[in-house]
């Protein structure tokens, strides 16, 4: 995950969009967080498999709603529902309150990636030469 959103910010070619992805790929993954927490609680306190499953479905067109009502790009779009995915599968994965942590975990493993991929981009500072008119004839 982390070598993913590294090489994600890497070849964004413009240094300007760099910060417009980092801030997007926090919110996607805070909001994911978000909506994953009610089913979350459900799975806690043992809801049946096909109640859980109606509850994500559910949790899943909400948060398809709240993103066409913010007129979100396809791109965050997106990241919303792979965020949602992987993380209703931690839910499932993970039991209890280990699967809050797995998803904080996600959070934070995303925030050093975003940091460690902004050090690179300052380190290398890539400056696009002029082109020069040198030609022998």
């Amino acid at each position: 995950m982390i070598a993913i959103t590294i090489s994600s910010i890497l070849k964004i070619p413009m240094p300007e969009d760099h910060r417009t992805f980092s801030v997007n790929k926090i919110v996607t993954t805070v909001l994911g967080i978000l909506f994953t927490v009610p089913i979350m609680l459900l799975y806690t306190f043992g809801i049946s498999t096909w109640a859980l499953l109606g509850i994500t479905l559910f949790c899943g067109l909400q948060m398809a709603c709240f993103a066409i009502s913010r007129k979100c790009p396809l791109t965050l779009y997106q990241l919303l529902f792979t965020n949602f995915v992987v993380l209703t599968y931690q839910v499932i994965k993970h039991e209890g309150i280990d699967s809050l942590s797995a998803e904080f975990i996600r959070l934070m493993a995303i925030i050093v990636a975003i940091l460690v991929g902004a050090l690179i981009m300052n380190l290398v500072k890539f400056t696009p030469k002029a082109l020069s008119n040198n030609s022998t004839n």
